[in-house]
């Protein structure tokens, strides 16, 4: 193992020391188990992460099981890996299921959300639309109508700008998921009928109106994927949202600015991603920290920025 593996490594069980004490005060104020399911801001929910989600759930035992909460912490990734994960921790609860957002659950976490009964969130908490992905790159999703307006650009600007030349264009769209892209609705009815099905598990059940309305809000009526829907915002839609006590808001937040220490750490691009128990829960990481401390920009990150250029 290299040097910069283990200083990543090392860095988590150093968060993992001081997080698992407030996770065990977290569950003792709540009366609760608490399960929390984070990823790295470069790692995102996959298919493969659902066995590792299941394999924490089996280790819980039956009185474990009655009345869980689970803190999120993703920028998103794959809706049907989200949704499958959301089913498994429904069948398994038999009490009361609580999503806990402390900070950010975005994209295919807020999904995942909405397989509660209810959301706990803080005033800086924030939820996100889940218009659909697509991962253009090992990690990287993009928003299926973004890569649908680009190429509508691309048609009407781009092939014919003297400023980029035509192999950049032509690698652009070798690179786009055009079959993808042309079936945007198919893929936007296949996220709300995700959406609405989560929704009526428990939060919305037998009121499939009002979960499909949600589903179609938080799916259709926002014209940007980051943006940040607020506790206050997803009450007037229509969750059921609650606030922490005083107590729990400072252990949550507490935990919180922990983990987002962790999180911020700059991972090398492509590194294997490890799936690592923290309290009863899970944590997914890269295994490589990266050695310069300046950003990199990928190929795709200035092409994204040409084409802004020129709009």
């Amino acid at each position: 193992m290299n040097e910069e593996k283990q200083s990543f490594l090392t860095l988590f069980d150093e968060f993992k020391r001081k997080a698992e004490p407030l996770l065990e005060k977290l569950s003792q104020l709540r009366k609760s188990t608490i399960f929390p399911i984070l990823f790295h801001l470069q790692a995102s929910i996959a298919p493969w992460c659902v066995s590792k989600v299941y394999d924490a759930i089996l280790q819980l035992n039956e009185k474990e099981l009655e009345n869980v909460d689970v803190i999120v912490f993703s920028l998103g990734g794959d809706a049907d890996a989200a949704y499958h994960i959301g089913r498994m921790l429904h069948k398994h609860v038999k009490g009361n299921l609580t999503f806990i957002v402390s900070r950010i659950a975005a994209s295919a976490a807020t999904l995942l959300t909405f397989a509660g009964n209810k959301i706990l969130m803080l005033p800086s908490s924030q939820l996100g639309p889940i218009d659909p992905q697509i991962e253009v790159a090992p990690g990287r999703y993009v928003s299926a109508r973004s890569l649908r307006e680009a190429t509508e650009l691309i048609i009407t600007k781009i092939v014919n700008a003297k400023e980029i030349p035509k192999s950049t264009v032509e690698g652009f769209l070798e690179k786009l998921p055009l079959l993808e892209v042309v079936d945007y609705e198919r893929l936007l009815n296949h996220t709300m009928e995700l959406a609405t099905n989560l929704l009526k598990l428990r939060m919305m059940k037998e009121d499939e109106k009002t979960a499909s309305r949600i589903a179609e809000i938080f799916v259709k009526k926002f014209g940007y994927h980051e943006r940040c829907i607020t506790v206050d915002e997803c009450r007037e839609i229509g969750l059921k949202v609650e606030e922490p006590t005083e107590e729990e808001l400072a252990t949550i937040w507490e935990f919180t600015k922990l983990w987002e220490e962790f999180a911020l750490l700059r991972a090398r691009l492509g590194s294997k991603i490890y799936s690592l128990r923290i309290g009863k829960g899970i944590a997914f990481i890269p295994a490589e920290k990266e050695e310069n401390s300046e950003p990199k920009e990928t190929p795709i990150d200035v092409l994204i920025e040409k084409l802004t250029r020129l709009t």
